[in-house]
């Protein structure tokens, strides 16, 4: 089989104004990532507030992924709850240049069969995804209740080989995605995460799909490109990483904690939010910032300018 993604792809938040997408301020973001390393990028995910960005706004939003991508390889989350939302959304991504799409499970009827979870991806890949394109089965069971367990990848994988390009698995646990990679000989597997980064390398990962290349892409490239060139720095730079991850992960949710720092290094007044889910407020921000400095990483130099 063949790989067809690999690296640290980076989870990208969206940049909005209030309620308003900023499709300018996106492309300067998808150019700073390009920049730092990452090899791709993942549009609509769960940091990009995905289940918050309609249908009608998807296709534009990929669109400028696609003209800003500078080499990075585009991502679109479009799964959706209704099939047949989730058909549509994943032909406009094609239709407007995704390279891949990335599909979690229906997340309302939580106790679906893996026959019916089985049935629901063979609809999806059948009318959306061309034969020269492919979808990623995206796992985090502690956001939708619904896990691509192994035997679901197994089947999936076994039918459609290339045209599933992997698995994002940001469950966080490792026994499954050993479990994963030991069962499913040949399926890409992305850690969600880049706190697991090293480890998922080393039991035979192809990278990850993480948040933290918002802030950290070019640290998060560094890991991956140490263990590559088997060098001993890896395990160090991945103990930094780890640390400026925990202090992100103080302040829920992800897409607001990256935005707040995105708002710092940038500037402007894009990087809002959308309801149900809140920005972090100045105080917020400060706080991070003097967790993030007393560390002394030296993984971020722009928030010292």
């Amino acid at each position: 089989m063949t790989q067809q993604f690999g690296g640290v792809i980076c989870a990208a938040v969206t940049p909005m104004h209030g309620l308003t997408i900023d499709h300018e301020a996106f492309a300067m973001h998808l150019h700073t990532l390009a920049m730092e390393g990452c090899s791709g990028v993942l549009v609509t995910g769960t940091t990009g507030e995905g289940p918050s960005i309609g249908l009608s706004e998807r296709p534009q939003l990929v669109k400028t992924a696609v003209s800003a991508a500078n080499g990075l390889k585009v991502l679109a989350g479009t799964g959706c709850s209704s099939l047949t939302d989730t058909i549509t959304a994943t032909r406009d991504a094609f239709d407007n240049g995704a390279d891949a799409v990335v599909i979690v499970p229906p997340y309302y009827f939580r106790r679906a069969s893996v026959d019916g979870l089985f049935n629901y991806y063979v609809a999806v890949i059948e009318q959306s995804v061309p034969a020269d394109r492919s979808a990623m089965l995206y796992h985090i069971p502690p956001i939708s209740g619904v896990p691509i367990t192994v035997p679901l990848a197994q089947r999936l994988f076994d039918r459609f080989g290339d045209r599933i390009s992997g698995v994002k698995d940001s469950g966080g646990d490792m026994a499954y995605t050993s479990a994963l990679l030991e069962t499913v000989p040949g399926l890409p597997v992305f850690v969600g995460s880049e706190r697991v980064l090293l480890e998922g390398l080393m039991l035979g990962a192809a990278g990850c799909i993480t948040a933290g290349a918002n802030s950290a892409g070019a640290a998060c490239v560094r890991v991956y490109d140490a263990w590559r060139s088997g060098h001993e720095s890896a395990g160090d730079l991945q103990s930094k990483v780890t640390e400026l991850r925990a202090v992100m992960e103080s302040y829920p949710p992800g897409a607001a904690a990256y935005k707040a720092l995105l708002r710092l290094r940038y500037g402007g007044a894009s990087w809002d939010v959308r309801p149900p889910l809140e920005n972090h407020g100045p105080e917020v921000l400060d706080e991070m910032v003097e967790r993030i400095t007393a560390l002394d990483l030296d993984l971020l130099p722009w928030i010292a300018g």
